[in-house]
């Protein structure tokens, strides 16, 4: 459920002799399960930015040498425009051996603002860049072999009533076999959210409630989160 939170500093907290907030009230409100955000007329009046911080459940290991990827982690602004009821939904983890985890949503246009999206871990793999969290293992290539055999046949050549038979036979085969795998620990996410499951190397093995993060093979991976943060009036 949310937590809605009101810190007024109000001008009581000061930075080399100036007053940080700018005299507004600084609130917050957090997510750990799918609930509605309903931002404040206060909070509309005072120009309706808010800024989210949105987490995407994790995937579970899929097996010894696979960790789970965490979830994305997302943290943007948004202005909102109207006090409409505004869905966030909180993505589960993965709760079986190599399931993905859930998308966390913040539907901001609900109330004029931007829908913002955290993907769930999912893969086991390398994600692109600032995405999810990284599993355990994420490469594994092995070739087949290949074989090439040529045999030329027997030649035999009869002249002038002698027989001259002689045979040439060529053989040659070659096999080539790559095979390359390498593994890395799992990420370490952002801020402590979305660190990627262990697989064999360093990474999460059991994660924190509400992190993000994937775990190993047989521990269930995390849920996902959100935070929300605004100043009013």
């Amino acid at each position: 459920m949310a937590t809605l939170q009101d810190t007024n500093i109000n001008g009581t907290l000061s930075i080399n002799g100036t007053a940080a907030g700018f005299g507004k009230d600084f609130k917050y409100a957090e997510f750990t399960a799918s609930d509605t955000f309903t931002p404040t007329a206060a909070a509309i009046s005072a120009g309706g930015i808010h800024q989210v911080f949105l987490v995407g459940g994790g995937e579970r290991g899929a097996d010894s040498s696979t960790g789970g990827c965490g979830g994305e982690v997302i943290e943007t602004f948004t202005t909102l425009t109207s006090t409409t009821g505004i869905t966030v939904t909180i993505g589960a983890g993965g709760t079986s051996n190599g399931a993905d985890g859930g998308d966390s949503t913040f539907a901001g246009s609900a109330a004029g603002g931007i829908d913002i999206v955290a993907a769930g871990g999912a893969g086991g793999q390398e994600p692109s860049q600032g995405s999810d969290g990284v599993g355990g293992r994420y490469v594994t290539s092995t070739p087949s072999a290949t074989v090439s055999v040529t045999t030329n046949p027997l030649t035999q050549v009869i002249t002038g009533g002698y027989s001259y038979a002689y045979a040439y036979q060529s053989a040659y085969a070659y096999s080539y076999q790559s095979a390359y795998a390498y593994a890395s620990a799992g990420g370490s996410g952002y801020k402590g959210y979305g660190a990627g499951g262990s697989g064999g190397v360093a990474g999460i093995t059991t994660p924190k409630a509400n992190s993000g993060a994937g775990s190993k093979t047989g521990n269930n991976a995390a849920d996902g989160y959100c935070l929300v943060t605004w100043f009013e009036e």
